[in-house]
């Protein structure tokens, strides 16, 4: 019986590469009459893809359901779903296109999908699923501008979400879309937003003396433009940073934030500041960012003493746990204490 089988496989190997052969040069009939003999053959479901995709205009709808919900592990099965999406949305297909959509990576199908549920009149969280996609700091594709249209003209759009999306668009250094963000925002609100764009662009000269008042969005601000400076010089934003503190009441959590982000920027521009802005943060602020860049600098510097210090106690994060106090153990054993190296 295995030799049978054997052959069997053998001969349905052959008659895979003659179906294959077939479709390839548009033979269908031929093709159908060998694919109908494969059912049992591994990849089967493979002559099935290519069959449908090479005829995604002529497919039924049934047919492609059938394939798409029979095969949904196949590792092409989402790569047809996708161009039978698009082909559903060039047809105006809107409730078979719903009821196939599976969740996208597609910024441009994740808009047609809020279209689709607009023209269906499918409105259960179509708001909130917008907002969900228009909060973000890049510019979004042309196909998106139908349901945002919907999203202006609702409650839920306030001058605190469309200043969330400018927030996320700076952070992203999308200048050009946070100004075209402002136009929607009230005259306070646009002030602020000038003021940000203005320290974005020369954060030396709008951090010297700014017109900020000191809320929460004018610290933002601030913190937005001395790590900026800290891109061009961190002992210039360091000292900008020692200047504003006098000036505005930042919280204990503004300044941390601050700091660890000033030492990281230091560490990887191997800045003679490293060490010591390094070394100010207190370990409860340590993270894997922070101890990476720790670790580099002082084996840089071959700084065995400090590593010691900065890796004494316990580790403050479970996941880097092993690797700290591996380099304490490294570090103890340089700096002249090997029996405890070596416990």
């Amino acid at each position: 019986s295995t030799t049978v089988f054997a052959k069997s496989i053998e001969s349905q190997r052959k008659d895979y590469l003659v179906a294959q052969k077939a479709l390839a040069t548009k033979q269908y009939k031929t093709f159908g009459k060998i694919a109908n003999t494969l059912k049992d053959y591994p990849l089967y479901p493979y002559l099935r893809y290519e069959y449908l995709r090479k005829r995604l205009w002529k497919v039924k709808d049934k047919e492609m359901v059938d394939f798409l919900t029979r095969y949904k592990d196949l590792p092409v099965t989402e790569t047809l779903r996708k161009s039978w999406l698009k082909l559903l949305i060039r047809r105006k297909h809107w409730q078979t296109f719903l009821d196939n959509y599976t969740p996208q990576t597609d910024l441009t199908l994740q808009c047609y999908q809020l279209q689709a549920r607009m023209k269906t009149n499918n409105k259960t969280f179509l708001l909130e699923d917008i907002r969900s996609i228009w909060l973000t700091g890049k510019s979004l594709p042309p196909q998106c501008d139908a349901p945002f249209a919907l999203l202006y003209k609702s409650n839920l759009m306030t001058n605190d979400l469309v200043w969330e999306r400018i927030r996320l668009s700076m952070a992203n250094n999308q200048l050009s879309l946070a100004n075209y963000l402002a136009r929607r925002l009230n005259p306070e609100y646009k002030k602020l937003a000038r003021q940000w764009a203005n320290i974005h662009n020369n954060p030396y000269k709008y951090t010297r003396k700014p017109k900020l008042e000191d809320t929460t969005m004018g610290r933002e601000i601030l913190a937005h433009g001395i790590l900026r400076l800290a891109k061009k010089d961190v002992a210039k934003a360091v000292k900008r940073l020692d200047a504003l503190k006098d000036k505005y009441n930042f919280t204990s959590d503004e300044i941390a934030e601050i700091e660890r982000t000033l030492a990281i920027r230091a560490a990887r521009d191997k800045s003679p500041l490293a060490s010591q802005l390094l070394d100010e943060i207190n370990n409860q602020h340590v993270d894997e960012k922070i101890f990476h860049s720790r670790l580099r600098t002082a084996l840089a510097n071959h700084d065995w003493p400090i590593l010691k210090k900065w890796t004494t106690g316990q580790a403050p994060d479970i996941d880097f746990q092993m690797r700290w106090r591996y380099w304490h153990a490294r570090a103890l054993e340089e700096t002249g204490e090997p029996d405890q190296a070596k416990q």
